[in-house]
């Protein structure tokens, strides 16, 4: 065989197997989920998300409609489960018909492990870590142990009311953001002739 063929010959064997490579990789890459946790955002969920468009990205068997029932008042809210549909749910999210007209996402409680913030914050993180990466977190019971980061606009809900260092985040909270929703989805809707409408009707 001469020189010149079996270089040439090698070298369509390397390229061929370099595209192997990329194909695979591309496809693992765009099989890895987003778990960056952000301020109003868990990954590609995020406040003010129709809940349709979460069933496009989660798949409508992983998403399951269940009530909160929070204080004795029906409270509608998604269950979201990124694995199994039959594993305890990633994120669990609130679900209102305001401030846009369709049902959306009010807020996120995210269970899963893997979401973390770019510090690297997420369930199963100590109070020690907590208090180290945000000084000026404040400390509350109402509603059960936690601790609410402003700059985060997020609270960690904490295993124990000990205080301890060695207590763990069991739960994240997204807080709601009616005003960044209405400006980014409905920026035309009238809140206040709506709340008037509201009320009306409740007359």
């Amino acid at each position: 065989m001469r020189p010149a063929f079996r270089l040439r010959e090698q070298s369509a064997t390397f390229l061929a197997g370099l595209a192997s490579a990329v194909v695979l990789a591309s496809g693992l890459a765009a099989q890895t989920p987003n778990m960056r946790l952000e301020s109003r955002r868990a990954g590609q969920f995020e406040l003010g998300q129709s809940v349709d468009n979460v069933m496009r990205l989660a798949g409508r068997q992983h998403v399951r409609l269940v009530n909160l029932d929070l204080e004795g008042m029906f409270t509608p809210a998604i269950e979201i489960r990124l694995v199994d549909p039959q594993s305890t749910p990633s994120l669990v999210a609130q679900i209102r018909e305001w401030p846009c007209p369709d049902f959306q996402v009010w807020n996120l409680m995210v269970y899963d492990r893997r979401f973390r913030t770019v510090d690297g914050i997420g369930v199963g993180t100590t109070l020690r870590e907590l208090r180290r990466r945000y000084p000026s977190l404040k400390l509350g019971r109402e509603g059960g142990p936690s601790a609410i980061v402003d700059s985060l606009q997020m609270t960690f809900v904490l295993s124990s009311g000990t205080f301890a260092d060695s207590v763990q985040v069991t739960q994240i909270v997204l807080w709601p953001d009616p005003n960044g929703v209405r400006a980014r989805r409905c920026p035309t809707r009238d809140s206040s002739r709506e709340l008037m409408s509201r009320n009306e009707g409740q007359r």
